[in-house]
């Protein structure tokens, strides 16, 4: 059991390497770039999440020449970092489940990303002890508090009914439309097959969720897999959205004529 802790700890030490390299595959792929549509939650979940790690590995390379204080400040700033691109993730997932349902309402994945926020925020301020000392900024540690129960619970909520969202709506769509000609078909099944993704990495998320929420109340000696898994899961995101490409999906579209309104309202951007 030691050696498989010991195992995952040197991957959880070494996760963002993948970070890293979604990113580069963004920057090479002329996918990186920022407007003001949905998709660019993700560009900004990538970057933060690269800007955060940047931050915990300098710590640890300065390592040997701070005190334990200043250590703790730099797991503190890069978890301001990871607040924000926790926001940024699950307002992204918010908003592919709002958009099934009302294309032009944005307020639910507004909401999801100013709350999310707050609560690590929260969690951030229940977990380190900041004191003012004679100038000297001094940051520790304090043992179990709810606050973390309560990010992960609503992170849950937002992977359950984000993917049961999708999920639904997507098959209404489909069973709405039976009389489909080839094309379109065609486009429907490349639709299906990334909405199903989506939902498989919410329901991969969910479960991990769940597990650090028992782990964390009940205190079972589980391996700390949450870090691991949600990475991957970023980097599944990323490819998921940006392969194929939205302008593909429209030229399809164009190909059909316009014979299916649904197939259309799917690609076009939220």
């Amino acid at each position: 059991m030691t050696s498989s802790k010991e195992f995952i700890d040197t991957i959880n030490s070494t996760i963002g390497n993948v970070s890293f390299a979604t990113f580069i595959v963004m920057l090479l792929g002329n996918k990186a770039n920022i407007d003001y549509s949905w998709k660019s939650l993700l560009v900004l979940t990538v970057i933060l999440d690269c800007i955060a790690f940047g931050i915990s590995y300098f710590g640890i390379l300065l390592s040997d020449n701070l005190n334990v204080s200043t250590k703790k400040i730099f797991c503190l700033m890069a978890d301001c970092i990871w607040a924000w691109k926790d926001a940024c993730k699950y307002s992204y997932i918010a908003s592919r489940g709002e958009f099934m349902y009302n294309r032009k309402n944005k307020w639910i994945s507004t909401t999801v990303f100013c709350v999310s926020l707050a609560l690590y925020y929260i969690y951030i301020y229940v977990t380190y002890s900041v004191k003012i000392d004679e100038s000297i900024l001094s940051v520790g540690f304090v043992s179990f508090n709810w606050s973390v129960v309560a990010l992960y619970t609503f992170w849950l909520l937002v992977d359950v009914i984000s993917g049961y969202c999708i999920m639904v709506k997507f098959e209404e769509a489909l069973h709405t439309n039976r009389k489909l000609n080839q094309d379109v078909l065609m486009l429907h099944n490349v639709i299906h097959k990334q909405q199903l993704r989506l939902v498989g990495i919410c329901l991969l998320m969910a479960t991990v969720t769940v597990l650090s929420i028992c782990n964390t109340v009940w205190g079972l000696d589980l391996p700390n897999i949450g870090a691991i898994i949600f990475v991957y899961c970023q980097l599944v995101l990323v490819m998921n959205e940006f392969k194929p490409s939205r302008e593909s999906l429209k030229a399809d579209c164009i190909n059909c004529r316009g014979k299916d309104k649904t197939a259309n309202a799917l690609v076009a951007d939220g």
